[in-house]
């Protein structure tokens, strides 16, 4: 029996040996599990179809505003008669959540609005979008969008809004303090916009930010993946988001923060529980997601239930 036991651990992917249990050192359990992250060996998606891992993101249903900011769409799944409504608010990283918010549709008895946009902002402060061709005329639309879609959720009046966003342009008008304390403002705002109305409103930490392509890194180094890794400090940024839902200190407004899923507290690895987590430079593969979505489920449904 001893020897049985021996070649099973043995047979163990890389990962799953510090614990002896695969399911706890697969997926999104396995930082949190502290498994050891593998340097080779087997993940999904790979390296060739991590890029094209987006299915159920809006994308194929054109629920996005135009890459012109000039049309501005919405889409609605789930039941159409349900019980609860859930908006979903942001730019493409808020877009990721839109698959397990599909999923959870039965289950929850959901109807799912989408509000998204690529490269802009829901947020109180013009930004500068950094487009040379358009110029100021895209930042008075993504402003535009941001004052529409507060107006359009209000009025819904969703039983909750769920957002996020990565943030990383500039404010065109600073405010004292630079340009996150400006973020962190003009989200704060647009925070309250939704709260004086009586709305509630998860917030969910943006993931981190490789920087860098990592499907191509991973495909160049199979033996060596920790090179397709980063530093905590460098991908993981402050969330102004976030700070701007935290500094309000309203009952209506909660913060869920996985982070502890993706990094450990130096290191962000690329491929996590046998799973590769990024498609791209910023965004996560929705066969991650799938398995991160499994911790933020609790929190997804107290907020839902205003428990």
């Amino acid at each position: 029996m001893l020897a049985v036991m021996m070649l099973a651990v043995a047979l163990l992917p890389g990962w799953a040996v510090a614990h002896r249990d695969s399911s706890a050192c697969t997926g999104a359990a396995a930082l949190p599990n502290h498994c050891r992250a593998a340097d080779s060996g087997r993940y999904v998606p790979d390296a060739s179809h991590a890029e094209t891992d987006h299915d159920g993101d809006g994308t194929a249903e054109n629920c996005w505003a135009s890459g012109d900011f000039e049309h501005f769409n919405t889409c609605t799944f789930g039941r159409p008669h349900a019980k609860y409504t859930v908006a979903l608010v942001g730019n493409s990283h808020a877009a990721q959540w839109l698959m397990p918010l599909r999923r959870w549709a039965d289950q929850y008895d959901l109807r799912v609005v989408t509000y998204l946009i690529p490269k802009c902002f829901a947020i109180d402060e013009k930004v500068d979008i950094g487009d040379k061709q358009r110029g100021p005329v895209m930042n008075d639309r993504c402003y535009a969008w941001g004052q529409w879609v507060q107006r359009e959720t209000n009025q819904l009046k969703p039983d909750l809004i769920v957002t996020t966003e990565r943030t990383y342009k500039k404010p065109i008008h600073p405010r004292p303090g630079g340009t996150y304390a400006s973020w962190k403002a003009g989200y704060a705002g647009y925070l309250k916009g939704w709260t004086d109305q009586g709305r509630h409103v998860l917030v969910v930490r943006d993931n981190p930010v490789p920087g860098k392509q990592v499907p191509p890194c991973l495909a160049a180094h199979p033996n060596k993946l920790s090179k397709c890794a980063g530093e905590r400090s460098v991908w993981l940024k402050p969330d102004a988001l976030v700070a701007a839902a935290r500094s309000l200190n309203n009952p209506l407004v909660r913060v869920v923060d996985l982070s502890e899923h993706m990094c450990t507290d130096t290191t962000c690895p690329a491929v996590i529980g046998g799973l590769c987590v990024y498609r791209d430079h910023s965004h996560m593969t929705a066969t991650w997601i799938g398995s991160l979505a499994t911790y933020l489920e609790e929190p997804f449904s107290e907020a839902l239930h205003h428990h």
